[in-house]
């Protein structure tokens, strides 16, 4: 695995392979605030207004270190939801065969 310091979208974080983005920590709530004002501060599953109050659930793989922290892949699909705690509790991770290398 290959790490590269780098930036997406002006946000501070790491390149894993040239492929996947991982931010730092101060990158992660600038991309938790970006999100929350994407979707009118509203659970994007159950439309409840939840304003910062929210989590970022990544559809394709958090679990096991393969996460992608950007919002929006290359091929245009989105890799981050904004949901409230209970509608994220309930929500599973997609596994998606490219992030597993």
């Amino acid at each position: 695995m290959i790490r590269e310091k780098g930036q997406w979208e002006g946000l501070s974080g790491y390149w894993i392979n040239g492929q996947r983005w991982v931010a730092t920590e101060t990158g992660w709530q600038k991309i938790r605030r970006r999100l929350a004002e994407k979707v009118d501060f509203r659970c994007e599953k159950c439309g409840d207004k939840i304003y910062y109050r929210g989590d970022a659930h990544h559809r394709y793989g958090r679990a096991a270190g393969k996460r992608d922290d950007r919002i929006e892949l290359p091929d245009r699909t989105r890799n981050l939801f904004y949901l409230c705690r209970q509608c994220h509790s309930e929500t599973p991770i997609e596994r998606k065969s490219q992030l597993d290398n």
